[in-house]
């Protein structure tokens, strides 16, 4: 999970205050792994959240607040390691 402080208005790239960016056109067969506990760990999309798109007084005039996060074992090299998911998610 990352939480950023943006001072842009990010309504032309995000679709509402909750958008997941697909990294797979197989939407079905990644729901199915999810239910399975398979998970992706970032590798086939994340979820942007901009909940001062309905809530402005949580930023100053002009900028939003923002986090992006994505599915990841407890256990995942990628959860104990936060600078390698960090930089997955930016380079995505």
């Amino acid at each position: 999970m990352v939480h950023l402080g943006i001072d842009f208005d990010p309504r032309p790239f995000v679709h509402g205050v909750c958008t997941y960016y697909y990294g797979t056109y197989d939407i079905e067969g990644g729901l199915a792994e999810a239910r399975e506990g398979i998970y992706h760990e970032g590798e086939k999309g994340f979820v942007v959240h901009i909940p001062s798109l309905v809530s402005p007084e949580m930023a100053p005039p002009g900028q939003h607040v923002m986090t992006i996060y994505t599915s990841v074992r407890i256990n995942s090299t990628r959860a104990t390691g936060k600078s390698t998911s960090r930089n997955m998610l930016i380079n995505y």
